[in-house]
């Protein structure tokens, strides 16, 4: 029987649930940067996707890893609700918003208002998951795409994605208690610099270094 550590079976879920997680990354042109300047630009937000986070004792075995997964699906997503976690998207979609209005003088307005482009982020992960070879300690997991979108004829002229998991520092790690304690705390600033991370990739990716 072969085996799947949480944080990999958490990857599989991502690809399968949402595909843009796993697209492929397009950097803007040169026509594609020059047809934008001084055009009304529109920014979204996708829907956060459920809270998920991976215990060692479910969502372990690859035979019963999906089942696992929907019984820590439910439970994590209370655990969103009751410590008040917030979706990161807003970060990369500000940074990305930054650079369009500055560098490409994008005017951004309202929802509802006419639009040339529209700028779009979206969450794909969103949790935590304990150590491949540590169970007890934990890391938080995040992944977004963001895509921009010439509204007139629907092509998409720039888009990118990431995905930041894994623990960085195994013994500095929080344990499962450490990572709720203080209104989860460590869980929340691990969330936001990997969300930072990933505005920065996606901003490297879409405009270039």
């Amino acid at each position: 029987m072969s085996y799947l550590t949480g944080r990999k079976i958490y990857m599989v879920i991502i690809c399968l649930s949402v595909l843009p997680g796993c697209a492929s990354n397009k950097q803007i042109d040169t026509s594609g940067a020059t047809a934008i300047q001084n055009k009304k630009l529109l920014i979204s937000t996708g829907d956060r996707p459920k809270f998920i986070i991976t215990t060692p004792s479910k969502g372990f075995l690859a035979s019963q890893g999906l089942l696992g997964f929907i019984a820590v699906h439910a439970l994590s997503e209370d655990l969103a609700v009751t410590y008040n976690i917030k979706d990161p998207a807003l970060t990369i979609s500000q940074k990305l918003k930054q650079r369009l209005s500055t560098q490409h003088k994008m005017h951004v307005v309202e929802k509802g208002k006419y639009a040339q482009y529209e700028l779009k982020v979206m969450s794909t992960a969103f949790g935590a998951a304990h150590g491949t070879l540590n169970f007890s300690k934990y890391s938080a997991n995040y992944g977004a795409t963001a895509e921009l979108r010439d509204l007139r004829n629907n092509s998409i002229i720039a888009s990118a994605s990431c995905v930041e998991h894994g623990l960085k520092n195994a013994e500095q790690a929080p344990t499962y208690d450490e990572l709720f304690a203080n209104q989860a705390k460590r869980l929340k600033d691990g969330l936001n610099a990997r969300a930072q991370r990933c505005a920065d990739k996606i901003v490297n990716t879409i405009f270039g270094k």
